[in-house]
């Protein structure tokens, strides 16, 4: 294996930066812990993380190497460490005694149970609205002192820190995860090397086989050869077709004039005879000249590949360390939670902190039930029944005439007496339900005359009939017997009246009789108690 560094140095040298470094890597794949490989392979590497992996090694073999610590520390990038806070006994006092929270948990319980106690004084009045709206304030300020407290938490020191270790850990677990499947993928490539290096050897021994089979092939010539069915003419005759030796006999053959299918085959016969000859003679293995410089390839990629696996290997392991520097304390802080700052900010023991949260929780309960209780009650209106009597006066006055003549004044007075029972439904805001009686009287006069025909105008002058359209006679002393029902003027017949002057009149014993001015009527028959007509 020295050979390959005393290569890899002389390349080094002459300036073959390339080869030497294919060379070295190979060396210290074979060789990881020889010191002097390591520091030639630095002199050849292409970036600054090469060089601090070569350097690294140089001193896990040899820790008091002064040089290459020198060197480490100048082409090592600054490592980006994680600080991790340290939390004293001060910082935890303070978060777990917040005076500041303490005054407003003081605060807020007074307001409370003001408002609970205003409230239900405001419901009992009945003043619904304002209790409702002081539920509203009460219920915002509960609110926003919850979100002061939480503001308040996460502007704690020791929060904030808690946060960032919480947020380290997070981005160490997700590096970790990085590298672990970077570690997978130089496994894999392990692997991809390995066939590929499998595949070259095959490819190249194959070659080399084939070379030595067809150069033994052409070197055995047709005019030398021992064909059986094959003379020397014939011989001849394939030499100046082209078919020299061996190698260069093709099935096309059976072209040629005079070969006929069996003499043709004779002679690919042949021709597998010397090839299964040489095939018996080729190479096993593959001459060092050819088998190093492959295997010198595919190792200088596996040095690679497994350089970039241990240096994978190795952030892993100080992204791991890291990650478990940070857990002790992160455990430390993962009770200091919101709920657990929000029950010390309501109380300096357990059972103080639960029961003035329940109690502020409860008071918001009943100052918004009462007020909406109430707010509900003064909503819902008093039923209240009004029962109302309508009395409708109706007067009909309704003149009759009658087949006996009898004139009848009957005025009739109807009383209509009409309950109308009106319910209202009225929701009056306060415990008691008052039910109304209400009677309203209504009178309403109504006046029915009632007649069937309008009488027609009928003249009658003294001593004669004139005019008259019922075709009836007036006999003695101008009586008219049988008038029509409707021979009476309604506007006269009640009027006892009368003046000598041409009228008709209505006697005593149901006769009519006329007079034109003078005296004498109803002589006889019972005097005159109405007039009838007047012309």
């Amino acid at each position: 294996m020295d050979d390959l560094l005393q290569l890899g140095i002389a390349a080094f040298e002459s300036g073959k930066i390339d080869e030497a470094r294919r060379l070295l890597m190979s060396f210290v794949d074979q060789n990881p812990d020889n010191e002097s490989g390591w520091g030639w392979l630095f002199n050849v590497c292409a970036t600054d993380k090469e060089r601090v992996d070569c350097l690294e090694q140089v001193i896990r073999i040899n820790p008091q190497n002064e040089k290459a610590e020198q060197l480490l520390r100048k082409y090592s990038l600054p490592e980006q460490s994680i600080p991790i806070p340290v939390v004293d006994e001060g910082m935890r006092h303070d978060f777990e005694n917040d005076a500041l929270a303490r005054k407003v948990t003081r605060f807020l319980v007074i307001f409370q149970g003001s408002a609970l106690f205003l409230g239900i004084i405001f419901t009992l009045i009945r003043l619904s609205s304002t209790a409702l709206f002081l539920a509203f304030v009460s219920l915002v300020v509960l609110l926003g002192a919850l979100t002061w407290f939480y503001i308040r938490y996460g502007l704690h020191p020791i929060v904030q820190e808690k946060r960032k270790l919480t947020q380290q850990t997070k981005n160490l677990q997700a590096q970790i995860l990085v590298q672990s499947t970077n570690l997978n993928l130089t496994q894999q490539k392990r692997e991809k090397i390995k066939q590929a290096e499998q595949a070259e050897l095959s490819a190249a021994l194959q070659n080399i086989q084939k070379k030595h089979i067809d150069s033994g092939l052409s070197s055995v010539h047709i005019a030398n050869a021992d064909i059986p069915g094959i003379n020397w003419e014939l011989k001849q005759l394939l030499v100046s077709y082209g078919f020299s030796n061996a190698l260069s006999i093709t099935p096309d053959v059976k072209t040629i004039e005079g070969f006929s299918p069996a003499k043709t085959q004779a002679v690919l016969d042949w021709q597998a005879r010397i090839r299964s000859y040489f095939d018996g003679t080729k190479p096993k293995d593959l001459p060092q000249d050819t088998y190093n410089p492959i295997k010198n390839k595919f190792q200088i990629q596996n040095a690679n590949n497994d350089a970039e696996e241990r240096k994978i290997q190795e952030t892993k392991t100080k992204l791991e360390n890291r990650n478990k520097e940070i857990q002790p304390l992160l455990n430390t802080l993962a009770p200091l939670t919101f709920g657990f700052y929000l029950r010390n900010a309501l109380g300096s023991k357990g059972i103080i902190a639960a029961l003035t949260g329940a109690g502020l929780i409860l008071s918001n309960i009943l100052l918004g039930s009462s007020a909406t209780f109430g707010a509900v009650k003064a909503a819902l209106a008093t039923s209240t029944f009004t029962p109302t009597i309508t009395y409708t006066l109706t007067r009909t006055y309704t003149p009759t005439i009658t087949d006996t003549p009898t004139m009848t004044d009957t005025p009739t007075l109807t009383l209509t007496s009409t309950s109308v029972d009106t319910p209202t439904s009225t929701l009056t805001p306060g415990p008691t339900f008052t039910p109304t009686l209400t009677l309203t009287l209504t009178s309403t006069p109504t006046v029915t005359r009632t007649n069937t025909q309008t009488p027609m105008p009928v003249r009658i002058t003294p001593g004669g009939i004139y005019g008259n359209p019922w075709g009836y006679n007036f006999k003695g002393s101008n009586v008219i017997n049988n008038p029509p029902s409707n021979f009476c003027i309604y506007f006269m017949c009640a009027n006892n009246f009368w003046d000598g002057k041409g009228y008709v009149i209505e006697c005593g014993d149901n006769t009519f009789s006329k007079t034109g001015g003078g005296y004498g009527a109803c002589s006889g028959h019972g005097g005159v108690p109405r007039i009838l007509y007047s012309p």
